[in-house]
Protein backbone atom coordinates (compact mmCIF):
# COMPACT_ATOMS: atom_id res chain seq x y z
CA UNK A 1 0.00 0.00 0.00
CA UNK A 2 1.29 3.46 -0.89
CA UNK A 3 2.53 5.51 2.06
CA UNK A 4 0.24 8.43 2.91
CA UNK A 5 1.52 12.01 2.73
CA UNK A 6 1.65 12.56 6.49
CA UNK A 7 3.29 9.20 7.25
CA UNK A 8 5.96 10.03 4.68
CA UNK A 9 6.49 13.50 6.18
CA UNK A 10 6.88 12.03 9.67
CA UNK A 11 9.44 9.54 8.37
CA UNK A 12 11.49 12.01 6.28
CA UNK A 13 10.88 15.30 8.09
CA UNK A 14 10.16 17.11 4.83
CA UNK A 15 7.16 18.16 2.74
CA UNK A 16 7.42 17.21 -0.93
CA UNK A 17 4.76 18.63 -3.21
CA UNK A 18 5.00 19.52 -6.89
CA UNK A 19 8.45 21.14 -7.20
CA UNK A 20 8.56 22.22 -3.55
CA UNK A 21 10.59 20.60 -0.79
CA UNK A 22 10.25 22.10 2.70
CA UNK A 23 11.44 20.99 6.11
CA UNK A 24 8.41 20.13 8.25
CA UNK A 25 8.53 22.18 11.46
CA UNK A 26 6.62 20.66 14.38
CA UNK A 27 5.48 23.34 16.83
CA UNK A 28 4.21 21.00 19.54
CA UNK A 29 4.41 17.29 20.22
CA UNK A 30 2.82 14.95 22.74
CA UNK A 31 3.15 11.17 23.04
CA UNK A 32 0.70 10.42 20.22
CA UNK A 33 0.08 13.76 18.43
CA UNK A 34 1.95 16.51 16.62
CA UNK A 35 0.97 20.09 15.78
CA UNK A 36 2.30 21.93 12.75
CA UNK A 37 1.26 24.67 10.28
CA UNK A 38 -0.95 23.54 7.42
CA UNK A 39 -0.16 23.90 3.77
CA UNK A 40 -2.83 26.00 2.09
CA UNK A 41 -2.99 28.68 4.77
CA UNK A 42 -6.40 30.27 4.35
CA UNK A 43 -5.20 32.66 7.03
CA UNK A 44 -1.93 32.91 8.93
CA UNK A 45 -1.92 30.74 12.05
CA UNK A 46 -3.69 27.76 10.46
CA UNK A 47 -2.53 24.61 12.28
CA UNK A 48 -3.12 20.87 12.01
CA UNK A 49 -3.32 18.44 14.92
CA UNK A 50 -2.30 15.01 13.65
CA UNK A 51 -1.90 11.59 15.29
CA UNK A 52 1.57 10.15 14.77
CA UNK A 53 0.21 6.75 13.80
CA UNK A 54 -1.99 6.27 10.76
CA UNK A 55 -5.72 6.41 11.51
CA UNK A 56 -8.44 7.28 9.00
CA UNK A 57 -10.19 9.75 11.30
CA UNK A 58 -10.09 11.17 14.80
CA UNK A 59 -13.13 8.98 15.49
CA UNK A 60 -10.98 5.90 14.90
CA UNK A 61 -8.04 6.68 17.21
CA UNK A 62 -7.69 4.43 20.29
CA UNK A 63 -10.06 5.41 23.08
CA UNK A 64 -7.13 5.73 25.47
CA UNK A 65 -5.79 8.70 23.43
CA UNK A 66 -8.83 10.99 23.57
CA UNK A 67 -7.84 12.53 26.91
CA UNK A 68 -4.41 13.38 25.53
CA UNK A 69 -6.02 14.81 22.39
CA UNK A 70 -8.28 17.07 24.47
CA UNK A 71 -5.22 18.51 26.23
CA UNK A 72 -3.43 19.13 22.92
CA UNK A 73 -6.51 20.84 21.45
CA UNK A 74 -6.87 23.08 24.52
CA UNK A 75 -3.21 24.08 24.27
CA UNK A 76 -3.60 24.88 20.56
CA UNK A 77 -6.73 26.95 21.26
CA UNK A 78 -4.91 28.92 23.96
CA UNK A 79 -1.84 29.63 21.83
CA UNK A 80 -3.89 30.71 18.81
CA UNK A 81 -6.19 32.90 20.92
CA UNK A 82 -3.17 34.64 22.48
CA UNK A 83 -1.38 35.20 19.17
CA UNK A 84 -4.20 35.53 16.60
CA UNK A 85 -7.81 34.95 17.69
CA UNK A 86 -9.91 32.05 18.94
CA UNK A 87 -9.85 29.24 16.36
CA UNK A 88 -12.47 27.13 14.69
CA UNK A 89 -11.59 23.44 15.00
CA UNK A 90 -12.91 21.08 12.34
CA UNK A 91 -12.47 17.72 10.66
CA UNK A 92 -13.61 16.06 7.46
CA UNK A 93 -13.97 12.61 9.04
CA UNK A 94 -13.21 9.65 6.74
CA UNK A 95 -14.97 6.34 7.30
CA UNK A 96 -12.87 4.45 4.75
CA UNK A 97 -10.60 5.13 1.79
CA UNK A 98 -13.71 5.52 -0.38
CA UNK A 99 -15.96 7.32 2.14
CA UNK A 100 -13.72 10.35 2.51
CA UNK A 101 -16.11 13.11 3.68
CA UNK A 102 -14.42 15.72 1.52
CA UNK A 103 -11.01 14.87 2.93
CA UNK A 104 -7.93 14.90 0.67
CA UNK A 105 -5.53 12.96 2.92
CA UNK A 106 -6.75 9.77 4.56
CA UNK A 107 -4.64 10.26 7.71
CA UNK A 108 -6.69 11.74 10.53
CA UNK A 109 -6.16 15.45 11.18
CA UNK A 110 -7.94 18.26 12.97
CA UNK A 111 -7.82 21.74 11.45
CA UNK A 112 -7.38 24.67 13.85
CA UNK A 113 -7.99 27.98 12.08
CA UNK A 114 -7.93 31.36 13.84
CA UNK A 115 -10.97 33.05 12.32
CA UNK A 116 -13.64 35.51 13.40
CA UNK A 117 -16.42 33.59 11.70
CA UNK A 118 -19.02 30.90 12.31
CA UNK A 119 -19.68 27.88 10.10
CA UNK A 120 -21.65 25.46 12.31
CA UNK A 121 -24.99 27.18 11.71
CA UNK A 122 -24.71 26.99 7.94
CA UNK A 123 -23.64 23.34 8.07
CA UNK A 124 -26.58 22.57 10.39
CA UNK A 125 -28.99 23.89 7.76
CA UNK A 126 -27.66 21.37 5.25
CA UNK A 127 -26.76 18.32 7.33
CA UNK A 128 -28.31 16.52 10.29
CA UNK A 129 -26.26 17.31 13.37
CA UNK A 130 -25.98 16.77 17.11
CA UNK A 131 -24.03 18.42 19.90
CA UNK A 132 -21.39 16.30 21.60
CA UNK A 133 -19.70 16.99 24.92
CA UNK A 134 -16.16 15.83 24.17
CA UNK A 135 -13.84 14.38 21.54
CA UNK A 136 -14.34 10.85 22.86
CA UNK A 137 -17.92 11.10 21.59
CA UNK A 138 -16.57 11.13 18.03
CA UNK A 139 -15.94 7.39 18.40
CA UNK A 140 -19.68 6.92 17.79
CA UNK A 141 -19.13 8.02 14.18
CA UNK A 142 -16.07 5.97 13.25
CA UNK A 143 -17.88 3.74 10.73
CA UNK A 144 -19.56 6.63 8.93
CA UNK A 145 -18.24 9.75 7.17
CA UNK A 146 -18.84 12.91 9.20
CA UNK A 147 -17.99 16.54 9.71
CA UNK A 148 -16.91 17.79 13.12
CA UNK A 149 -16.83 21.46 14.14
CA UNK A 150 -15.90 23.13 17.41
CA UNK A 151 -16.43 26.87 17.71
CA UNK A 152 -16.94 29.06 20.77
CA UNK A 153 -16.65 25.99 22.99
CA UNK A 154 -19.54 24.15 21.31
CA UNK A 155 -18.78 20.81 19.61
CA UNK A 156 -21.05 19.54 16.87
CA UNK A 157 -21.06 16.33 14.83
CA UNK A 158 -22.63 16.35 11.34
CA UNK A 159 -23.93 13.30 9.49
CA UNK A 160 -23.06 13.58 5.82
CA UNK A 161 -23.58 11.51 2.65
CA UNK A 162 -20.76 9.32 1.40
CA UNK A 163 -19.89 11.78 -1.37
CA UNK A 164 -19.34 15.48 -0.68
CA UNK A 165 -17.07 17.92 -2.53
CA UNK A 166 -13.40 17.87 -1.57
CA UNK A 167 -12.34 20.37 1.13
CA UNK A 168 -15.97 21.26 1.80
CA UNK A 169 -15.42 23.01 5.14
CA UNK A 170 -12.21 24.71 4.01
CA UNK A 171 -14.11 26.22 1.09
CA UNK A 172 -16.99 27.37 3.31
CA UNK A 173 -14.63 28.96 5.82
CA UNK A 174 -12.53 30.65 3.13
CA UNK A 175 -15.67 32.29 1.73
CA UNK A 176 -16.78 33.33 5.23
CA UNK A 177 -13.56 35.22 5.93
CA UNK A 178 -13.23 36.74 2.46
CA UNK A 179 -10.31 34.55 1.31
CA UNK A 180 -12.17 32.52 -1.29
CA UNK A 181 -9.20 32.34 -3.67
CA UNK A 182 -7.28 30.38 -1.02
CA UNK A 183 -9.74 27.57 -0.33
CA UNK A 184 -7.99 24.83 -2.35
CA UNK A 185 -4.66 23.96 -0.71
CA UNK A 186 -3.48 22.13 -3.83
CA UNK A 187 -3.71 25.41 -5.76
CA UNK A 188 -2.81 27.94 -3.06
CA UNK A 189 -0.05 26.54 -0.86
CA UNK A 190 0.37 29.65 1.30
CA UNK A 191 4.09 29.14 1.85
CA UNK A 192 4.70 32.72 3.03
CA UNK A 193 1.91 32.44 5.62
CA UNK A 194 3.19 29.01 6.67
CA UNK A 195 6.66 30.40 7.35
CA UNK A 196 5.18 33.40 9.18
CA UNK A 197 3.14 31.03 11.34
CA UNK A 198 6.24 28.98 12.16
CA UNK A 199 8.17 32.12 13.11
CA UNK A 200 5.41 33.60 15.26
CA UNK A 201 4.44 30.43 17.13
CA UNK A 202 7.81 28.75 17.59
CA UNK A 203 8.44 28.35 21.32
CA UNK A 204 4.91 29.45 22.27
CA UNK A 205 3.67 25.96 23.25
Amino acid sequence: MEECAFCKEFRTGVIELKDIVLKRKVLHESKHFVVFPSLGQITEGYLLIVPKKHHLSIASIPKTQFGELEKVVEKVKKVLAENYCSPIIFEHGCASETKRAGCCIDHAHLHAVPAKASIAGELARKFKSSKIKDYKSLALAKKKPYFFVEEEGSKRLFQIPNAVPSQYIRKLLAFKIGEWLKWDWRVYLGIEELKATEKKLEGKF
